[in-house]
């Protein structure tokens, strides 16, 4: 579309998405921007509690998860501009992870498992893996939440959070799978490797 500027001379309007007039809508906000970069941390935290979950040592699984979920929180606090402390950020992933228990309790098995050379090895890799990045994306989103609402790390209440972040975890394991199966796909002749794309938890 076509208008008069002030010199009388005709001059291009952006369009928007819909073909229309581009509005300042369109444009993504400070708060857009600032998610985005949120999910990021939470991606590179899930690949990297990913990865931890390939070591074939239990007890690492159990202290590579957490460092992994604090050096997110980390992040997300300082992206946010909220206090860090990570006594708190201990505390609740705590209080939280039991929310998921009976499926924490199978990984364990699985860690076992995966100590072990055999034919459980392979099974129980891929399980701890899962259930990882289940655990690393569940935290990430609850508290990507709990920041967005103007909330901090000391105001944090595990209560109410434990069925966003049950809800989280699904979607989390889903997310590892496909971003597993992406893994173990070459791309096609031609094609560059495929990108992902984590999809925020809304409560």
């Amino acid at each position: 579309m076509t208008k008069a500027n002030g010199a009388g001379t005709p001059e291009e309007t952006p369009a928007g998405p819909n073909g229309g007039e581009a509005s300042e809508a369109d444009e993504p906000t400070i708060g857009d921007l600032i998610h985005a970069e949120a999910q990021g941390v939470v991606k590179t935290s899930v690949i990297a509690a990913m990865a931890v979950g390939l070591v074939p040592m239990p007890v690492i699984d159990i202290v590579g998860v957490t460092g992994v979920s604090m050096t997110m929180l980390r992040s997300l606090a300082a992206l946010y501009e909220v206090p860090f402390s990570e006594n708190l950020g201990k505390s609740a992933l705590v209080a939280l992870v039991p929310s998921v228990l009976p499926v924490v309790v199978l990984g364990g098995a699985a860690s076992v498992i995966k100590a072990f050379p055999g034919p459980g090895t392979a099974g129980g890799i891929a399980g701890v893996t899962v259930l990882s990045g289940a655990v690393v994306y569940a935290l990430g989103q609850v508290f990507i939440q709990h920041f967005e609402a103007g909330g901090t790390m000391a105001d944090f209440n595990p209560g109410p959070a434990k069925t966003g972040f049950k809800q989280a975890f699904e979607d989390g394991k889903k997310v590892v799978r496909e971003l597993m199966a992406q893994i173990n796909q070459p791309p096609a002749a031609g094609q560059g490797p495929k990108k992902w794309r984590l999809k925020p938890h809304r409560a």
